[in-house]
């Protein structure tokens, strides 16, 4: 071989090359901006369409838990009390999954703790910089000591203390007691849950 024919192979190469390396970069470039689009688009139209079947299975779920004995009632309850949860969502730092899933526990005890008791342990919470687990653990504790009937010092200083740790000063000071004299009432079993919490 010549050397011009040596050259000429070497500069199609070259060519090929640099068309194989654009090509590279032209594919990855478009591979990207269709990434970006659907973060834009599909992306941000599912994280709606899941939220909506969230808020909508929270509705349901509310209906269930309402007292009342008509269909239309239920709504009107449900969507009461969806408000109420939205009110509290938009003032706490906490997801609305965890405020539901608290509003349920303090529900399920008793409608009548639910909203005002529900607000005081939200903002407590949120005092101490707890996150939705902590706030999940704290209803628990709420929900095992109203549903026991009786303030236990395994769910006050073990479940609840851990979410609140000044709980059992709280609670002396609205029950108008001494700490150590509510320590004592709480060993002996004679502390009634709902009028403690």
């Amino acid at each position: 071989l010549g050397h011009r024919h040596v050259q000429r192979i070497d500069h199609a190469l070259t060519g090929l090359g640099a068309r194989i390396r654009n090509l590279t970069i032209t594919v990855g470039l478009a591979r990207a901006a269709l990434h970006n689009l659907w973060a834009v688009t599909g992306q941000w139209g599912r994280t709606i369409v899941e939220t909506n079947a969230r808020l909508e299975r929270m509705n349901f779920l509310l209906r269930g838990l309402s007292a009342a004995t008509t269909i239309t009632e239920k709504i009107q309850d449900a969507e009461r009390q969806f408000n109420a949860i939205i009110d509290m969502a938009k003032n706490e730092p906490f997801a609305i999954n965890a405020i539901t899933d608290a509003w349920v526990k303090f529900h399920s005890v008793g409608p009548d703790l639910t909203t005002v008791s529900l607000q005081s342990l939200l903002d407590a919470v949120a005092s101490f910089g707890g996150t939705d687990e902590v706030l999940h653990r704290a209803s628990i504790a709420i929900q095992q000591m109203a549903g026991k009937g009786v303030i236990s010092m395994e769910e006050l200083r073990q479940q609840l203390g851990e979410a609140v740790p000044t709980a059992i000063q709280l609670m002396a000071r609205g029950m108008n007691m001494r700490v150590g004299d509510l320590v004592d009432k709480i060993a002996s079993g004679t502390v009634e849950a709902r009028s403690a919490l």
